[in-house]
């Protein structure tokens, strides 16, 4: 797996204006079959997996988010049977793609950001929360349907708040009295009593950011159609227990489904690749961007660098389409793959078994 390592350099504006809509590619019957891959250097994210009222009565529907080449450092447009294609149980479908809700980005969006807030964390703390103040209300601003979360994790849940509106978020961040690591400890209102049973119930001895992901997919009141977005920061390894693997990056990269969303990873600790990692004890946290088709971003141990508001990551969500088939049967779960290839720059694919259509 290719570790896509985020360089903040882009404008804020730039990415909330840049064009984003596309034509509606028609479907039409594939002549010939998929590309042979050859770089595996991005990785498609797609889900969920819905049943399109609109359509026949065999039509489905995902989001895909958009992807950045890595050569070639743009976005890769996604047009049928030219940079994308679609198979079910190994065949390929005829595909419609369209821009989501003609802006470009998801109609829905739930974003849950999964903090550590252990004693080392504390130099970076405060500039951390700024940081994701900004990028809330940028990506609010712009008009598009979104929620946010958060979860405070050091070796238990200690802190979080509830998928809600975005004052509603801030207001956490920036409760009275609260400054560097506590801006993040105390559990709130509308998820309180759920994420405070869930704490009781799973506790380690050391940061652990699938412990704050889990937390929120059990216990937050996702929306059954948004796009799933997590951004996990640490400066620790995923610490896991040795009695255990359900805390690894491993047994969750198993199990991990796109329908679940992507993890980001908001690196503060030494560069990673000087970093020496135990498998199943201390974790590269950045394994999980790498297995759900996230991002990582290293930033200094102060978080002096930190600029959420411009990362790539909002431009390949405007750069996000719908894509539809018919399915053979629509009520059976199946495999799908999803394939793209950007000519002789990028190709990948994700294979995702046991696929049901809601």
């Amino acid at each position: 797996m290719n570790r896509s390592t985020i360089f903040v350099g882009f404008f804020v504006t730039a990415l909330f204006t840049t064009g984003c809509s596309r034509e509606v590619i028609e479907p039409h019957v594939t002549d010939k079959d998929p590309p042979e891959l050859a770089f595996h250097n991005v990785t498609p994210s797609a889900g969920p997996f819905v049943r399109d009222s609109e359509g026949s009565a065999s039509r489905v529907k995902f989001p895909l988010i958009g992807l950045t080449d890595p050569v070639k450092e743009e976005l890769i447009p996604f047009v049928a049977y030219q940079s994308l294609w679609v198979l079910e149980d190994g065949k390929a479908v005829d595909i419609e793609v369209k821009d989501l809700g003609g802006s470009g980005a998801p109609s829905a969006i739930d974003m849950v950001f999964v903090i550590d807030n252990s004693g080392s964390m504390g130099e970076e703390a405060d500039r951390i929360a700024e940081g994701i103040l900004s990028y809330s209300a940028a990506l609010a601003s712009a008009g598009w349907d979104i929620r946010f979360g958060c979860v405070g994790q050091d070796g238990t849940i200690n802190g979080g708040i509830g998928l809600t509106t975005t004052s509603d978020f801030s207001a956490y961040l920036t409760r009275p009295n609260r400054q560097g690591t506590a801006r993040t400890r105390g559990i709130s209102d509308p998820s309180a009593s759920a994420i405070a049973a869930w704490a009781t119930q799973n506790q380690l001895y050391g940061e652990n950011g699938v412990l704050g992901v889990r937390c929120a997919e059990e216990t937050f009141a996702w929306r059954p159609d948004a796009v799933r977005v997590f951004i996990n920061f640490t400066d620790e390894p995923i610490q896991s227990p040795s009695t255990t693997d359900l805390w690894t990056t491993n047994r969750y990269c198993n199990e991990w489904t796109p329908a679940r969303g992507t993890i980001h990873t908001v690196w503060s600790g030494d560069p990673l690749v000087n970093e020496s990692w135990l498998p199943g004890l201390d974790d590269n946290p950045a394994d999980l961007s790498d297995c759900t088709g996230g991002k990582t971003l290293e930033i200094a141990s102060d978080a002096s660098d930190l600029a959420l508001a411009q990362l790539p990551f909002v431009s390949e969500l405007q750069a996000s389409v719908t894509v539809s088939f018919d399915s053979a049967n629509p009520e059976a779960s199946h495999t799908v793959e999803i394939i793209v290839q950007n000519g002789s720059t990028a190709d990948g694919n994700v294979v995702l078994p046991d696929i049901t259509y809601r």
